[in-house]
């Protein structure tokens, strides 16, 4: 039996989307667990960064679960075919895009913590970009590492 090159292309694609949510989703409740450990404990508190966070773990769990859903969503971006042998700059797009909707949407319209979250405090920003960087490089990295082995 032959495969034509759009049954590889195919299979190639679905290879894609399966890795980038897999590596998302770890890289997602990898993120928002280190997110929880910087607020619950106050690690920002040094660059007067202040976070909070639920102590209830009936609180907790469903915000792991939904950063778990949306870190696969985003990383099925992966499957896009733009920078694709280099995972460190797709990384750097995947990470920002998030941290972006974050500083510019998310902070200001939904949680009313002004502008790049600066309620939070004047460095809030450093720690979006951080874990937003954090997140993207993870997942390609990841989905990379996979990929090769």
């Amino acid at each position: 039996m032959k495969f034509n090159k759009e049954v590889f292309t195919f299979m190639r694609f679905f290879k894609d989307l399966t890795l980038g949510f897999s590596s998302g989703a770890l890289a997602g409740i990898l993120q928002s667990m280190i997110y929880w450990v910087i607020a619950h404990f106050d690690l920002a508190k040094v660059i007067e960064v202040h976070f909070s966070v639920p102590d209830q773990w009936s609180e907790i769990y469903p915000v792991f679960i939904q950063n778990l859903l949306w870190g696969g969503t985003l990383g099925l971006l992966i499957a896009i075919p733009i920078f694709q042998n280099a995972w460190i700059k797709k990384g750097l797009v995947l990470g920002i895009l998030p941290s972006l909707f974050f500083l510019l949407y998310f902070f200001p319209y939904v949680a009313h913590s002004g502008m790049f979250g600066l309620n939070h405090g004047n460095f809030a920003f450093v720690i979006v970009l951080i874990l937003g960087l954090f997140y993207g490089l993870l997942t390609t990295g990841w989905s990379n590492w996979m990929d090769k082995s």
